[in-house]
């Protein structure tokens, strides 16, 4: 009977062997320990600090499954970068530095006044909220700072339709600089009236 048993329990050892068998890492170079991403629970349950790498994942990012940047290989090979896996609509017009104008929280979400603020034309007022293709036509393509800072480019409707005083019978200036401001149009003030009539002098001053 103890013969009987021995070989029952040998005949267990034997079937359950191969199951409990280590199986092959799909890792070919790692030099993490597979408890640092996996968890004993659950081999698919991973939980892996980015920070260790210098690259913290924050907004849209921190959704991403791992193998949306890695090859199981090796995860040291990842494209570095923004380029890297977003496609560069820009062409290369505007820098490989996306997080410029664009953030992790979202694509379509950027400070359009921060971005002016180191440009010829910064933006205020109500040209922060002037869709950007109605002074970049070209977009995404096409390079930005090509675009005329000149107002009367845009306002060329404004300058020739108004008609109290009519701009063009009076031979206004079309730099619209000199009489109207960014933070708001009306009223103007024409800061040389003095040289056609004077109004800033004499019995008309105020």
């Amino acid at each position: 009977m103890k013969y009987v048993l021995r070989f029952a329990m040998l005949g267990v050892l034997v079937v359950a062997g191969p199951a409990t068998a280590a199986t092959e890492s799909p890792h070919e170079r790692l030099q993490r320990d597979c408890e640092t991403c996996h968890r004993a629970t659950s081999f698919s349950d991973v939980v892996f600090d980015h920070g260790q790498t210098g690259f913290v994942l924050e907004g849209r990012h921190e959704a991403l499954a791992c193998l949306s940047c890695h090859t199981p290989r090796d995860f040291a090979e990842v494209a570095r970068g923004c380029t890297g896996c977003h496609l560069d609509v820009h062409e290369v017009q505007l820098g490989v530095d996306c997080g410029r104008c664009h953030t992790v929280q979202s694509w379509d979400i950027f400070d359009v006044e921060a971005i002016h603020i180191h440009t010829q034309f910064p933006i205020m007022s109500r040209h922060a909220r002037v869709d950007c293709q109605s002074c970049h036509p070209t977009l995404p393509q096409g390079n930005m700072s090509s675009v005329t800072t000149r107002c009367v480019v845009c306002h060329q409707v404004d300058y020739v339709g108004t008609t109290r005083p009519s701009h063009v019978s009076s031979a206004f200036s079309t730099e619209c600089q000199e009489c109207h401001r960014m933070d708001f149009w009306r009223p103007a003030n024409m800061g040389d009236h003095d040289a056609l009539f004077p109004i800033f002098s004499g019995r008309h001053a105020g």
